[in-house]
């Protein structure tokens, strides 16, 4: 049971993810209940296992985003938004609103963590008009 995430970008692309997920209520109110986690690497032809849950335990409302760190900046998770705010090059775990040392971009594409006990996300080469991630459910 695991969230997964693959590079197949076929290109030698470097990928690092991070996720916002529900914190409960050690991140106080409101929206500041979700923590930002991240950085995984996830090197070209790779998968890695980032969560080892049953999926359909956790909190349904999730999120995710990944960058390379050189060249164009491509970015995975952002809904499309051209990438536009510097983001830092070190680990974190905190909650959502605290700007501390942080400047990660806030343009998570958002997920049903819940749907399956497993999840998969694949970050494709970039083409134009075409979705450059794709998202697989299995039990």
């Amino acid at each position: 049971m695991a969230l997964l995430f693959s590079n197949d970008t076929k290109n030698g692309i470097r990928v690092w993810v991070s996720l916002v997920l529900s914190g409960g209520s050690a991140c106080g109110g409101g929206f500041t209940t979700f923590r930002k986690i991240g950085w995984w690497l996830v090197n070209d032809g790779n998968t890695i296992n980032i969560w080892n849950v049953d999926l359909r335990t956790v909190n349904p409302v999730g999120a995710f985003f990944a960058e390379q760190y050189a060249g164009d900046y491509r970015t995975w998770g952002d809904l499309g938004i051209p990438y536009d705010t510097p983001v830092r090059r070190t680990g974190f775990n905190q909650c959502y609103d605290d700007p501390t040392g942080c400047d990660q971009m806030s343009r998570f594409a958002l997920l049903a963590f819940n749907t399956a006990a497993n999840m998969q996300i694949v970050l494709k080469t970039k083409v134009p008009e075409e979705p450059n991630w794709e998202l697989f459910v299995f039990d």
